[in-house]
């Protein structure tokens, strides 16, 4: 879960990882950058209306930055170009990894598959 003190934590539990994703966007206040493998964009958190919901807020409230990284596909286009009404989308051949920067400080990744260890979050002071 999220943490102020500037320690990792490691999560398991795909409604806590939420929640902390969710968070992430809510307190960003200048950009919130992602990127995420080709592989995990069918599931990655941009699928829940409450993601959907925080980063145009985000974009609304705060004119918050919002960029997103990854591997553009021909399996994957039409899943960019959705993404593309929310976010800037940026394209990087070979791509592999999920994480989020939240105004250069705060950092959530999540495993790609069930047997990579548990997600990681860490804040910066």
């Amino acid at each position: 879960m999220y943490n102020n003190s500037g320690r990792i934590e490691l999560l398991n539990n795909t409604e806590v990882i939420i929640n902390t994703y969710l968070h992430l966007l809510q307190n960003a206040n200048r950009r919130c950058d992602y990127f995420a493998d080709v592989r995990s964009l069918s599931v990655v958190p941009f699928a829940f209306e409450a993601i959907k919901k925080a980063m145009l807020e985000s974009k609304a409230t705060r004119a918050t930055r919002l960029r997103f990284i990854t591997e553009i596909t021909k399996a994957n286009i039409s899943y960019c170009k959705n993404l593309m009404k929310y976010v800037e989308m940026h394209h990087l051949d070979g791509a592999k990894g999920n994480f989020g920067i939240s105004d250069g400080k705060e950092c959530v990744a999540y495993p790609l598959d069930p047997v990579t260890p548990p997600t990681t979050t860490s804040t910066t002071k």
